[in-house]
């Protein structure tokens, strides 16, 4: 229930998870209640059907508008897929890992947490329409004229 700040679009949004170091700030939101997340150092989105093209779209612009912000993970649910957007000193590197056997790497915490750990028990299927959608609007490579 932790609602986070957007400056792209002035708004707040609530992502399924946020990490914040300290100092946390804290904003106004509707009511006058100082409970506005403004400086959020990560924030992660789990994918559904009805939901990823706002987690992929709008929703990814107005994270990655937040100064704090040092990594956007979206995970899908049924597919070992996590892609992450890192913010670098050149701009922001995307990062895609789909194997069970390897690590969510968050550079900007310190950690690698592995993938078996958010999927555990979790029925898998080979392969997902949401990753298939996903992976088909986001190439992890873009090719440009030279």
């Amino acid at each position: 229930d932790q609602m986070v700040y957007q400056p792209f679009d002035d708004k707040g949004v609530y992502p399924d998870v946020s990490v914040a170091c300290e100092p946390r700030k804290f904003g106004k939101d509707r009511n006058g209640d100082d409970r506005v997340l403004l400086n959020p150092v990560v924030v992660v989105e789990v994918l559904s059907a009805s939901t990823y093209h706002r987690d992929i779209g709008i929703k990814m612009e107005g994270y990655l508008s937040i100064e704090s912000l040092r990594a956007y993970v979206v995970i899908d649910p049924t597919t070992p897929w996590v892609r992450t957007v890192s913010r670098t000193e050149g701009g922001w590197k995307l990062t895609t890992v789909t194997d069970l056997d390897g690590s969510l790497e968050l550079e900007c915490l310190g950690i690698a947490v592995p993938l078996r750990s958010f999927y555990g028990s979790v029925p898998l299927h080979p392969r997902s329409l949401i990753v298939k959608a996903v992976s088909d609007e986001t190439p992890d490579e873009v090719e440009r004229d030279a």
